[in-house]
């Protein structure tokens, strides 16, 4: 009897040990299951390439652009300099190069602000200027539009006070998949800067992306998308836009249009305003520039 039970132990041992290794085998299967599953609910969002690649700001008109410009020249160009801006911080990495080329100081930010004023200039946004183009407001004498690219969480807590001191009206283009991410402002702070009553916001992509090239379906998420995700976050309609890297081409511009925007900005420089070109605006970096010659700067003839 005692061999008969030794026998029937080491089989339900063995069989056990056999149950363990086939669900052992099992479960990485179930894994591959459950994965498979999942992306079913995933929503779609196309892959993209992420900004960690430093692109060079375009500076000239793409030609398919310029050929259509030529074929639609026939409205009146009027001169609205807007000024381009990134960081406005004293910059605590020396290292930190790119920080420090796209950077003003906070006390030259100032002064360009106090030497706009001094020569008489009113500052404006690009939905005043898109309702100007539309013939819903008049033109002021000497218009000028201050914009801010990315959002950083400068323009917070360095930009905003000199904007309420000096009472200017500017736009912030926020990239809605950055923020309340570190160097980026917080989503609280931008309904700060609303109850400001100071600050438009714009939209610049989802993630950063280069849209020159970029295929249709692509470039059409983060287009549409960006000004989605602003508009359901801050309950606000979102009009403006601005190219990352100024980049675009006709594609980007029909699908800009298409999203419901009214203006978008590029890092073309130029001074003019014309209606064939609302959705590609020139604009000015002012370096560091104040005076004379940041008037100079807004004032004189660009190659057109």
């Amino acid at each position: 009897m005692a061999i008969k039970k030794r026998k029937t132990d080491k089989k339900t041992k063995r069989s056990r040990k056999l149950s363990f290794l086939q669900k052992f085998k099992l479960f990485p299967l179930l894994l591959i299951l459950l994965a498979i599953l999942g992306l079913l609910y995933i929503p779609f969002r196309p892959t993209l390439k992420t900004s960690t690649k430093e692109y060079k700001e375009m500076t000239k008109l793409p030609s398919d652009v310029k050929g259509t410009m030529k074929k639609n020249s026939t409205s009146e160009s009027f001169r609205v300099p807007i000024l381009i801006y990134h960081y406005v911080e004293n910059v605590a990495d020396k290292k930190d190069t790119i920080r420090q080329s796209l950077n003003i100081p906070p006390f030259i930010f100032e002064k360009q602000i106090e030497t706009l004023a001094d020569n008489g200039y009113k500052f404006i946004t690009p939905l005043d200027l898109a309702d100007i183009l539309d013939s819903k407001e008049e033109l002021p004498q000497k218009p000028v539009i201050i914009s801010f690219d990315d959002g950083y969480r400068d323009f917070y807590t360095d930009v905003l006070p000199i904007l309420k001191k000096h009472d200017v009206k500017t736009i912030a283009y926020i990239i809605p998949g950055f923020l309340d991410k570190p160097n980026y402002m917080y989503t609280w702070q931008v309904f700060d800067l609303l109850s400001s009553g100071l600050v438009e916001i714009g939209a610049h992509t989802v993630n950063h992306a280069y849209l020159k090239g970029l295929s249709k379906e692509k470039a059409e998420y983060e287009i549409k998308q960006s000004k989605v995700m602003l508009e359901k976050k801050l309950n606000i309609p979102i009009v403006s836009f601005a190219y990352p890297y100024g980049a675009f081409d006709l594609e980007a511009i029909d699908i800009v249009k298409s999203a419901g925007y009214k203006t978008a900005v590029s890092t073309i420089t130029g001074n003019e305003v014309n209606e064939k070109d609302r959705f590609f605006l020139f604009r000015i970096h002012p370096g560091g520039r104040i005076g004379k010659e940041l008037i100079n700067a807004l004032e004189q003839e660009y190659p057109k």
